[in-house]
């Protein structure tokens, strides 16, 4: 039996966090397009972003300083990602909505109202129209299947689809060119004749049950059944061959076909509609291809005239996010730029006007401003610079820990332009990586807190690794001087028996005293993530204790085993493929620290735990409210009261909640 839920804190409406000049965050975009819906003469950006939903930005001319200002929400994340392209498909006039999703289907959302006060909303998912079956679009590419990850995708339905509208100068129709995650393109022609919504028809195929590897695809088999239609054609060369574009990697494997995003380009020599393809991973390529002649039945034949050249583009400027970057094609002035996304931030592409069937670009950098909305991955931790007073925000990303100044205004938090990646005797501070596919071990999801090991009062550092090490970053005294910040890092730690300690994937550490002995402990959450599969000796998920027994001979903490933490008062929900969140922090200022645990496999409910005796953790009935992946409470801008602050995450756009009780 649970005590009754109150809250531990309540916060007030969210801040964004800014940075004096900078990228715009638009947060992690999966598709865009310029319309006009503010005015007719306007060139308004609309964004799909992961997890949240499609966004409007009014703008006359696409300037700066139009961008930055609060979008607004359109149309309400109903699936992950709800991926939207604006069409016409009711034929009343305005704009409607095509959307797409990661597991292969099409859908239709409706317009309702008129700006400003536009919505869409869920109409229908498009099915066959002649034998009423699901549309689906499946993995289809010979050279590499997507694994399972333990569960966490279902093979049978894991497809990142990206439909356009290609026009048909013939007839009233809203045919489509579909992309996907394994390298096609797909044609979708339109059979209404221009009548009514649009009616796509495809082949039927069959889904075998057995092959199905997670819960949401037996939830689709359940609802749907095993039988699905596929389109029945895809688009082709002239010699009749269909594309399979963009280089892919998956677990250190070089793949042939790999995201295809298509994006329509009118091309102002020849005055016919071509495509622009953004393909792969990494640095995506872009693939120009050109339509040489249509079949009987409307359906376009390109040629492949190779890869499109940007000068100035770099992968460093795409972040983790390179196969979900999109393109956008800007005719506002005339001149074919393009927009594309990259990570939370958009890229500008300019036209070099060279005068080639093919054109030329260069990138003449991100979409910045003044006073702009800012983004990270992981807030973690506050850290001091006791000498100078400045204090300084670290951020966990996927490669690094990066720090920014903190500076407080009357318009509340700012961050520094500026970013510096926190350094150990050897450089830059890394950690490897194993759960995702495309980027380990170059990368990975980390954690990082503060860690008193010694008593000293310093700011220590313990960090969790992807892989589900943990190190040590030492304050030696020196960790902090203007600005810079540079540790002793020890690690992968071991235990008092000198086995190196490892907690599943993406162990996410905190300290705090369990025993009552004065020193801080550790208590850490992991789970066996997605590629970790491979390489996790104990599958499973939970959360664990290691007591410090004191410093030894070396400086470094004595710790015991790692051991199974007794948990009373609720029963705690952990699964492999859902990431466990720990946080220490004296939520009701007694002086003694609480635990905060956020498992996604308990709806991401932030939970709030006291210790007991003789080692454990005892529910106080109280939960965080929003405290959800990645937010921290953190007193952010020093003023004694703890806020909950988010840098964006994959969702990419930073904000803070003040306490409000």
């Amino acid at each position: 039996m649970t005590e009754s839920v109150e809250h531990a804190l309540q916060f007030g409406e969210p801040i964004p966090i800014k940075t004096e000049y900078g990228p715009v965050a638009f947060g992690l975009v999966m598709a865009g397009a310029i319309v006009n819906w503010s005015d007719g003469r306007a060139n308004d950006l609309l964004l799909s972003r992961i997890w949240t939903g499609i966004y409007l930005y009014p703008t006359d001319q696409l300037h700066e300083d139009e961008l930055n200002t609060p979008p607004k929400l359109v149309c309400k994340n109903k699936f992950v990602p709800t991926m939207g392209i604006p069409a016409d498909w009711n034929r009343d006039g305005e704009d409607d909505l095509i959307v797409s999703d990661r597991h292969g289907f099409l859908y239709l959302f409706k317009r309702k109202g008129t700006y400003p006060d536009v919505m869409f909303e869920y109409a229908e998912t498009v099915r066959d129209s002649r034998s009423g079956l699901l549309l689906n679009i499946p993995h289809d590419n010979p050279y590499h299947k997507s694994g399972d990850g333990g569960g966490y995708v279902d093979p049978l339905f894991y497809n990142y689809i990206y439909p356009m509208v290609y026009p048909n100068p013939y007839r009233s129709s809203i045919d489509l060119i579909v992309g996907d995650m394994y390298g096609n393109l797909w044609w979708l022609p339109d059979e209404s004749g221009g009548d009514g919504k649009p009616r796509y028809a495809g082949t039927p195929y069959t889904k075998p049950w057995a092959e199905s590897k997670a819960v949401y695809g037996k939830t689709y088999l359940e609802k749907y059944g095993t039988e699905y239609a596929r389109p029945g054609e895809k688009i082709c060369d002239e010699n009749g061959a269909p594309f399979l574009l963009g280089e892919g990697l998956e677990n250190s494997r070089h793949l042939q076909g790999y995201f295809t995003r298509p994006a329509l380009y009118r091309n102002p020599q020849t005055g016919s509609d071509d495509l622009l393809v953004l393909a792969g991973y990494g640095l995506p390529k872009l693939i120009y291809l050109q339509r040489v002649t249509a079949t009987d039945n409307g359906k376009p034949v390109f040629r492949n005239l190779g890869e499109v050249r940007i000068d100035g583009l770099e992968k460093s400027m795409f972040g983790l996010f390179s196969l979900h970057a999109k393109l956008i094609v800007d005719v506002s002035n005339g001149r074919n730029d393009l927009l594309l996304t990259a990570g939370t931030h958009i890229l500008r592409l300019r036209n070099k006007q060279c005068g080639g069937i093919v054109p030329e670009y260069a990138c003449i950098g991100p979409i910045s401003g003044r006073n702009v909305v800012t983004s990270g991955y992981n807030y973690s931790e506050v850290l001091d610079d006791r000498r100078t007073g400045k204090r300084y925000l670290a951020d966990s990303t996927w490669t690094h820990i990066e720090v920014r100044e903190i500076t407080n205004t009357a318009d509340g938090v700012y961050l520094s332009p500026e970013r510096k990646a926190v350094e150990d005797q050897d450089g830059v501070f890394r950690m490897e990586g194993e759960t995702d596919a495309q980027e380990s071990p170059e990368s990975g999801f980390h954690q990082i807190a503060k860690w008193d090991f010694d008593g000293s009062g310093r700011q220590h550092l313990i960090a969790g690794s992807d892989k589900g090490l943990l190190y040590l970053l030492v304050d030696d005294g020196e960790a902090v001087r203007d600005g810079t910040f540079k540790f002793r890092s020890v690690g992968p730690l071991k235990d008092c028996d000198g086995n190196v300690i490892r907690i599943h994937n993406r162990v996410c550490p905190a300290a705090v005293d369990l025993n009552g002995d004065g020193l801080e402990d550790l208590v850490v959450g992991g789970a066996t993530y997605q590629g970790g599969f491979h390489f996790d000796p104990n599958p499973g998920a939970g959360i664990y204790y290691m007591l410090n027994k004191g410093v030894g001979p070396d400086g470094l903490p004595i710790l015991e085993p790692a051991r199974n933490l007794p948990i009373t008062g609720h029963e705690l929900i952990a699964t492999t493929n859902r990431m466990i969140e720990i946080q220490a922090v004296d939520l009701d200022n007694d002086g003694s620290k609480e635990v905060i645990i956020m498992s996604g496999a308990d709806m991401q409910t932030a939970r709030v735990y006291k210790t007991a005796s003789p080692v454990g953790l005892h529910y106080t009935g109280k939960v965080v409210p929003g405290m959800a992946l990645l937010k921290r409470v953190l007193d952010l801008d020093g003023d004694g009261e703890l806020e909950l602050v988010y840098a964006g995450g994959e969702p990419g756009v930073a904000s803070y909640w003040k306490t409000i009780s």
